[in-house]
């Protein structure tokens, strides 16, 4: 799933930018900042790259969730909520005033698309529901650190947080009988 929401904001934000600019490849690469898949390093254009997973806060955790099947309740564990933390760094080294037009072109995009939902995206892979994307406040001292222990140089570049990427599992915890009926047996005491 983390991989399919990923390549779906590439190929969204690839199309936007390949409507804006002129690109001889891929205006987004899926990759390392620095290193492409063959080792090399990355086309000219933008790079996306996965930082962080971690649990969406503010999505419910814990519990189960009640279904009911013909007689049956079943309780399953409730979907894994995630915010995924990307990296978007413009990769340009003889144009730098060009890298900073496409970031920026970026940036607009996703503030003016920060929700993709199946109604509105129709190429959203089945079963995520809906993303949500924003940008995300990092100090320059974190973003240098960020770079350092990546091994690249700086580049311009912004992170974004992704919610609302559920990971359901079918693992069924407990199966109860629904209840049918209620007998209240009543009897008056004297005493």
């Amino acid at each position: 799933m983390i991989d399919q929401a990923i390549t779906f904001l590439t190929d969204q934000l690839d199309q936007h930018l390949q409507s804006a600019f002129v690109f001889s490849g891929p205006a987004v690469t899926l990759s390392t900042p620095g290193k492409s898949p063959a080792g090399t390093a990355p086309p000219e254009g933008l790079v996306l790259s996965l930082l962080q997973v971690s649990r969406d806060p503010m999505a419910p955790h814990g519990g189960t969730q009640p279904e009911v099947q013909g007689t049956q309740v079943i309780q399953r564990k409730p979907p894994l909520s995630l915010t995924l933390h990307l990296l978007l760094c413009a990769n340009y080294d003889e144009r730098y005033d060009q890298g900073l037009s496409v970031l920026t072109s970026a940036i607009s995009y996703f503030h003016s698309h920060a929700l993709f939902a199946e109604d509105t995206a129709p190429t959203l892979p089945a079963g995520m529901g809906k993303l949500s994307i924003e940008l995300a406040s990092v100090s320059l001292q974190d973003l240098t650190g960020l770079w350092s222990v990546m091994g690249g140089r700086l580049q311009p570049s912004v992170v974004y947080q992704v919610r609302l990427v559920a990971i359901e599992t079918a693992q069924v915890l407990r199966v109860d009988e629904q209840v049918q009926s209620i007998e209240v047996d009543v009897q008056r005491s004297d005493r």
